[in-house]
């Protein structure tokens, strides 16, 4: 290691050493005063206290600012050693509280030094004065017992903020990312330098589209059962609240059942569906059974599982009831076209046909072989002819 400076007479230095290290050259530092000048005696007694080192400087002329010189007035140099330089840092210079021109020059304050536990002893061997620098009497000397030495301590804190929060550091009112610094004071009136990392976390907002059959469950775990959109608050990993906005579409099925036929028939109303009509005393599907109208053989409870939407959904079990066991029996009567949106038309000649909507109100008579449907709405209708007082109903 080698190290260079200007030559100073008698400015002295503090050399630190590592008597442990296997090396041809053990100095690790040397230690000269920040603004060292002749005679100064840099070094003439120190004491260690690990980090803290203080150095004697008895003929030291200058105070901190380098001004107000008094031949031999003396200081003490403050070290403190950094882990992160791996060497000695330069803390503060130490004066006598009743330092004065002239009345301190010589009094070679720094002539000795002792420290323990946060106290500085520091001896004075030409003091002339009292501690009101009055009662001259030269060179009794003195002793200045100083309690209240100040450690540079530099501190890193981190926090962490949700959005909308604010931090009170050391007055200041922080709402938002940043590196900040204070000085604090503690009650022996030293100060401290305190760093704050701060981050604050942003709102975190996230949307999604869902199509459900149905119902859906919201993230906060509610269940809904209509169309639209809805924000739920939640907390993040964090801690923090996040907003979820769900633009729901619920598909719904339709499950109506319309009983007809003096509730002998059932009809189900869907529209663009497909039907699987059930035997709900089994649970099974009926064979077959997978118009929108069904007309049972035998007395049961009867219901629909309707696929509409991309929804699956099943209706109410319907009881159906023959007031007699007699079955039905078909006439074979065919009407065409169908679907259609004007005449329609039938495969033989109807004496007693009536036309009824699928609420079961009738609406026209019919007689012939075709009828004129053109004036009513779109939609599903029913044509029921009495015939041996058999029932018969065609789509």
């Amino acid at each position: 290691m080698e190290f260079s400076f200007d030559t100073i007479i008698s400015g002295g230095a503090v050399f630190h050493l590592n008597l442990n290290k296997l090396s041809t050259d053990p100095v690790l530092q040397i230690i000269t005063a920040p603004f060292p000048l002749d005679n100064d005696q840099f070094g003439h007694d120190l004491v260690l206290e690990w980090p803290n080192l203080f150095i004697g400087v008895p003929n030291e002329d200058h105070d901190a600012n380098q001004q107000n010189p008094m031949a031999s007035a003396g200081a003490v140099y403050w070290y403190q050693y950094s882990t992160v330089a791996d060497s000695f840092q330069f803390q503060q210079l130490i004066l006598p509280q009743d330092r004065t021109v002239p009345i301190s020059t010589f009094d070679s304050f720094g002539w000795s030094v002792a420290y323990s536990n946060g106290e500085l002893l520091v001896g004075a061997r030409n003091d002339d004065e009292d501690s009101l620098n009055l009662n001259y009497l030269a060179g009794a000397g003195s002793a200045y017992f100083l309690d209240s030495i100040c450690f540079a301590i530099s501190s890193l804190s981190r926090d962490t903020l949700c959005y909308g929060e604010s931090l009170n550091f050391n007055g200041q009112v922080l709402d938002s990312s940043g590196t900040y610094q204070a000085i604090f004071t503690a009650a022996n009136g030293c100060d401290s330098a305190v760093t704050l990392n701060l981050h604050v976390n942003n709102v975190y907002q996230d949307s999604s589209s869902i199509a459900a059959c149905l119902n859906y469950q919201l993230p906060n775990g509610q269940i809904i059962y209509q169309s639209g959109i809805y924000s739920d608050t939640l907390s993040s990993v964090s801690g923090c609240d996040s907003v979820v906005i769900s633009y729901v579409q619920i598909d719904t099925v339709d499950t109506r059942i319309i009983p007809f036929m003096g509730m002998q028939a059932l009809y189900a109303p869907a529209l663009n569906a497909s039907f699987q009509w059930i035997d709900c005393d089994n649970n099974t599907p009926i064979a077959g059974a997978t118009n929108d109208t069904l007309f049972p053989q035998t007395n049961g409870r009867f219901a629909v599982i309707v696929n509409q939407n991309g929804c699956s959904d099943t209706s109410d079990c319907i009881v159906v009831q023959f007031s007699s066991l007699k079955e039905f029996q078909y006439t074979g009567l065919e009407v065409y076209p169908n679907p259609t949106s004007g005449t329609i038309y039938f495969n033989r000649h109807l004496k007693a046909g009536q036309l009824f909507d699928s609420r079961g109100r009738k609406l026209m008579d019919i007689e012939g072989t075709k009828a004129d449907i053109s004036r009513l709405r779109p939609g599903v209708y029913w044509i029921e002819v009495q015939q041996e007082q058999i029932a018969i109903l065609k789509r």
